[in-house]
């Protein structure tokens, strides 16, 4: 979280200053696709990374790190709900692909965990009873 803090601190100015002189919206723009604009930027990536903080109190940071990348899919969401943007076979299957990484990192976890049950419940359970 920390490190999330100070990238957020040290990124703000400097596309800021990257960013001077440059034409953030297009002219043509109408205040409400600007609206929408700003929500699909800003409203799956504070809801990613506030999930993303919740979680790591919650499951290891290999877990955490494998859900982060659900944040394009909700930007795409956004896009469609806002936006009226079509989701095409290049962005279903990358959704898709995501989605299947996250059911194998689960999975592996799930049978890593099965695995330590199954080690743990084949040791003795008194250690007194432990021939010398």
């Amino acid at each position: 979280l920390v490190v999330t803090a100070w990238l957020f601190i040290f990124a703000v100015p400097a596309v800021a200053a990257l960013g001077a002189g440059a034409s953030w919206w297009p002219r043509e723009a109408l205040p409400g696709s600007r609206l929408a604009v700003l929500w699909v930027v800003l409203g799956p990536t504070i809801l990613a990374y506030s999930l993303n903080s919740w979680a790591l109190s919650r499951v290891s940071s290999s877990t955490t790190a494998a859900y982060i990348y659900l944040q394009p899919v909700l930007a795409a969401v956004g896009g469609v709900l806002f936006l009226g943007e079509i989701v095409g076979t290049g962005e279903a299957l990358a959704a898709l692909a995501i989605f299947l990484g996250l059911y194998l990192v689960g999975a592996s976890q799930r049978a890593r965990l099965r695995s330590l049950r199954f080690a743990s419940s084949l040791e003795p359970q008194d250690a007194g009873m432990r021939e010398t």
